[in-house]
């Protein structure tokens, strides 16, 4: 049963020997609402665990989910498989409203009434904190508590006083964000995402996370640190790399993006021990870990982006078999018409094509012969680039057991296709070449009807061919190694509402490339009539549909009206797609739907 879920479709399901494992739960606030996955809490403080433990290789898995309160936190990580070394717990000032996710409580009183011991909800809050210290002493886990909060007022200084007096008969780490804001001199406005979004930024989020590990460094949580041990961490990331994903199921992609950002920061750890005089073998262990691991991503991106383009190219299939058959008809009258200019009733024949209708337009001034001549070319590239594919869907030495054996036969008949079109190119031209003079002799009866009938049928070859031709662009770019490993999804949109208070639009990613679950991102926006920008991000994004949906601030929850302007998903310059507004189409409960996407 999942009780608790991740910042991703992926969740650890038992230690790691060569691995250490700390845990992020909490709300919105520990998922990072509003900001990026490699700039939540977690983000940073792996990044700066990774420093602090220099042998060993470090994993924070975010378990914010949002709308959850202290209880739905903890005893969801209480009861998940137990793969952590620690755990960190993020808290705000309304995670002590008990039963309101999952039961619709209502609780007027101020949120500072409700942490403190003489309030019912309260005598609960102290009775999961005696929880959290028990099980944390019985299970030998590190335990810290961050209280998330950039308000400079009594009450919320109130619940901050509570928490630290928890914490400290408990012995756990606590963490108080708004002294350590004035501390660093760090404004308001720096330490939220917007006016209309009070979350955390991506500064806050550093602030508190290097602030974290150095306390927990403090408190002996990675022992002593001894920096000529960094020589063993490129062995221990790539076994926990390889465990990671056939232990514990995770996407190849997320276990190499771990990996390599993980051996990145190994590397900063092994140049300054250099700076100072330290000895270490960590160079060489650390390049063929390199090696190993870019190869393996760069297989696993050439396959997800080959199933996205097989996608792609199955869905407009049509069209290519249409033009296809186009080209054949196209060839079957220029035959047929070849044939009878070569006798002598072919005057009086011509007289019997009847006219089209359409504008007489010489096949002459299309630049038929070169347009063929160009494509036949592009498409004997095409058959190549589709031929050398395979060997980049070749699993490697990181690999999960499934292979991509099935993409086979699959690629192969895209290549039949690209094969049979060059052909129908080289035949066409060779008839142009002959009936192109003939063409031209205007004076001749019937010739600007059988020009208008030519023409006809090659734009639809045109069209066929000029949709092969955009799909070579994209086989160009399925051998690209760079990538960024999370979608942008930015968000024209327009509303109003009374009262402009901050309204929720929140994406559902349904991947169907790579196959993930679906995953939900959230932003917020004031609805006064403006045009609003909203950025959200998700997993890689190959294809699939995204959804939007929005809501107005109340109990009840009550939807808005929206209009989109523009959507525009974008990873790399060479990946980035606009989705017009007017394809999507509304579902049951109001949300748009966009149709499929594909990010190539």
């Amino acid at each position: 049963m999942r009780v608790l879920n991740s910042r991703g479709d992926w969740r650890p399901a038992a230690k790691i020997e060569t691995l250490k494992r700390y845990a992020v739960i909490g709300d919105s606030t520990a998922f990072g609402a509003g900001v990026a996955p490699n700039e939540t809490l977690a983000a940073y403080a792996e990044r700066h665990m990774n420093e602090a433990l220099s042998g060993w290789p470090v994993e924070a898995v975010n378990f914010g989910v949002s709308g959850y309160n202290l209880w739905n936190s903890w005893l969801g990580f209480k009861h998940s498989p137990q793969a952590y070394d620690g755990v960190v717990i993020v808290l705000c000032n309304n995670d002590a409203d008990l039963f309101q996710r999952s039961f619709r409580v209502e609780a007027s009183e101020p949120f500072h009434k409700k942490w403190d011991e003489t309030h019912a909800f309260g005598q609960e809050v102290k009775r999961c904190f005696d929880d959290v210290a028990a099980f944390s002493q019985a299970a030998g886990l590190h335990v810290a508590v961050c209280f998330y909060s950039p308000f400079d007022n009594p009450n919320q200084r109130r619940i901050s006083e509570i928490i630290a007096a928890l914490c400290a008969a408990r012995g756990l780490v606590f963490v108080d964000t708004f002294s350590l804001y004035k501390e660093r001199h760090l404004p308001f406005t720096d330490v939220i995402v917007s006016k209309a979004d009070l979350h955390p930024s991506a500064l806050a989020h550093e602030a508190v996370g290097r602030h974290l590990v150095a306390a927990a460094s403090r408190l002996g949580w990675f022992g002593d640190y001894d920096v000529k041990s960094v020589e063993a961490a490129p062995g221990r990331i790539m076994a926990a790399a390889q465990a990671m994903i056939e232990q514990d199921n995770y996407p190849l992609d997320a276990a190499l993006r771990w990996a390599l950002r993980t051996l990145e920061t190994k590397a900063l750890v092994a140049r300054r021990a250099r700076a100072t005089g330290v000895a270490h073998d960590f160079e060489g262990a650390a390049g063929r870990a390199l090696t190993v691991l870019k190869e393996a991503s760069m297989r696993w991106h050439a396959t997800q982006r080959m199933k996205a383009f097989m996608l792609e190219l199955g869905m407009g299939g049509h069209r290519v078999a249409g033009g296809l058959w186009r080209a054949a008809e196209v060839r079957m009258r220029l035959e047929e018409l070849l044939f009878v200019l070569a006798g002598d009733n072919a005057a009086r024949l011509m007289e019997r094509i009847r006219p089209t209708g359409g504008p007489a337009s010489p096949m002459a001034a299309m630049g038929t012969r070169d347009f063929l001549r160009r494509c036949e070319a592009a498409l004997e590239e095409f058959h190549g680039a589709l031929a050398g594919l395979q060997a980049l869907t070749t699993p490697g030495e990181i690999w999960p057991r499934e292979t991509t054996e099935t993409m086979q036969p699959e690629l192969a008949a895209f290549a039949e296709l690209a094969r049979r079109g060059a052909h129908e190119c080289k035949e066409l031209e060779a008839l142009f070449t002959r009936v192109e003079p003939w063409l031209s002799e205007t004076a001749v009866a019937g010739v600007t009807n059988v020009a208008d009938l030519l023409r006809n049928e090659l734009q639809v070859w045109q069209v066929a061919l000029s949709f092969l031709l955009s799909l070579k662009k994209e086989i160009d770019c399925i051998g690209e190694s760079s990538y960024a490993p999370f979608t942008s999804i930015e968000l024209n949109l327009s509303a109003t509402v009374e009262g402009a208070r901050p309204c929720q639009v929140a994406v559902q990613a349904d991947y169907a490339v790579p196959t993930r679950l679906g995953f939900k991102d959230a932003g917020y926006f004031v609805p006064d009539g403006t045009t609003q920008v909203v950025r959200l991000t998700v997993p890689l994004f190959y294809a699939g549909r995204v959804t939007f949906s929005h809501w107005a601030p109340g109990a009840s929850d009550e939807r808005l009206e929206v209009t989109l302007l523009k959507v525009e998903l974008y990873n790399q310059p060479n990946l980035r797609r606009s989705i017009d507004p007017k394809t999507f189409f509304r579902n049951a409960t109001g949300d748009f739907v966009s149709p499929l996407v594909f990010l190539m």
